[in-house]
């Protein structure tokens, strides 16, 4: 697009915030008849890049905040749940009843919010940012994000633990432009056990502000917190016994598991050789595993021993393939050092997920003994 003229007018006097993102054109301020008009002329403006995950939140993509609110993420202040509702006690009492320690209260109350309460997709625009009390959300058995992070919070709070509400905003140059309309995520936040936790009230895993806590803006809808999340590790070790009944024309072709979530598995393994945008991952990635796969009854291992590592701007990976007796040990792991990836460490990270997720380090394979 050659040309792209966008503008702001409100009366003279008014209070406005505003800030264009992502963007280097500055801002002309001019006021006439009692009205000021706050514009930006957008020259030679790219087509959107074909791309995966290009974002806002990575830097590619322009994107306007402004609001004419002194305090515009204050506005559900006024309708949290009170602590020290009756109903609510109660209710926390019954779901804690059984827990052990802190832990286990808060996965009974997330568990009780995400399981038996329908998630309602309903906007707060459209509800008139307005939510229902709490106790109407537990008759009706649905809610909307915010209604779901109120009750949740209420339930934590009632079951003597720390907890407040947040909300990931789009990032901003001025903050104070962020209005209602930049929140992309609300979460509720707790302390237990000594580990702080960031709860989504879609599902069941963390928030998506523990990955873009570092990129966004975060901002406490209650009292103030200070996000202090552990970081994600995933371990884990598999004992598997391939089935030689599967084998065919005398060979057996056994596949390794990939974890939920790990990169493994993930489209990172797939994405083109190049690429001129910047790329923000899901968190950074430290993941291990160790296979201790037995060998089928009646056949022999043919998988070469392989020993790959590699480091690299990006990272580190290892694939061990190693035989032990009558066993086979595989250990890979991945560890990141940078989450935002920019176009000039893209050959690197291919680099690695092209490796992590190539065939040869995630296959074994066996055959019947040789006549």
């Amino acid at each position: 697009m050659k040309e792209y003229e966008i503008s702001i007018t409100v009366p003279r006097g008014q209070h406005l915030e505003y800030a264009l993102n992502n963007h280097k054109e500055k801002a002309s301020v001019t006021e006439s008849e009692g009205m000021k008009q706050v514009s930006w002329t957008l020259k030679n403006l790219p087509a959107l890049s074909r791309e995966p995950q290009v974002s806002v939140i990575g830097g590619d993509l322009p994107l306007l905040t402004a609001t004419t609110e002194e305090k515009p993420l204050s506005f559900l202040t006024s309708q949290w749940q009170p602590e020290g509702d009756a109903g609510i006690r109660a209710l926390a009492g019954k779901l804690t009843a059984g827990a052990k320690d802190d832990k286990e209260k808060v996965t009974a109350i997330r568990d009780y919010v995400i399981d038996n309460l329908y998630y309602s997709s309903l906007p707060l625009a459209e509800s008139g940012y307005r939510i229902r009390p709490a106790a109407e959300v537990i008759r009706s058995a649905y809610g909307t994000e915010a209604e779901k992070a109120n009750l949740m919070a209420a339930l934590l709070k009632a079951a003597g633990l720390k907890a407040g509400i947040g909300a990931v905003c789009a990032p901003s140059e001025n903050t104070a432009s962020l209005g209602v309309g930049s929140i992309r995520e609300l979460f509720v936040w707790t302390d237990a056990g000594g580990s702080q936790q960031a709860l989504s009230l879609k599902g069941k895993t963390p928030s998506a502000v523990s990955w873009q806590k570092d990129y966004a803006y975060v901002a406490s809808l209650t009292q103030p917190f200070e996000l202090n999340l552990p970081p994600v590790t995933l371990r884990k070790d598999y004992a598997l016994q391939p089935d030689a009944a599967n084998a065919k024309d005398g060979y057996l072709v056994f596949t390794l598991p990939v974890e939920r979530g790990s990169l493994a598995g993930s489209q990172y393994v797939r994405f083109n050789s190049k690429r001129t945008s910047n790329l923000l991952l899901p968190g950074l990635a430290d993941e291990s595993f160790t296979y201790t796969v037995d060998t089928p009854a009646g056949m022999e291992p043919v998988t070469r021993p392989m020993e790959k590592k590699m480091d690299n701007a990006v990272g580190t990976l290892t694939i061990s393939i190693r035989p032990e007796g009558a066993k086979t040990r595989v250990i890979r792991s991945l560890k990141l050092k940078k989450q935002m990836i920019r176009p000039a460490d893209y050959a690197a990270f291919r680099q690695l997920m092209t490796e992590y997720g190539a065939v040869d380090g995630l296959t074994l394979v066996y055959r019947k003994p040789l006549p």
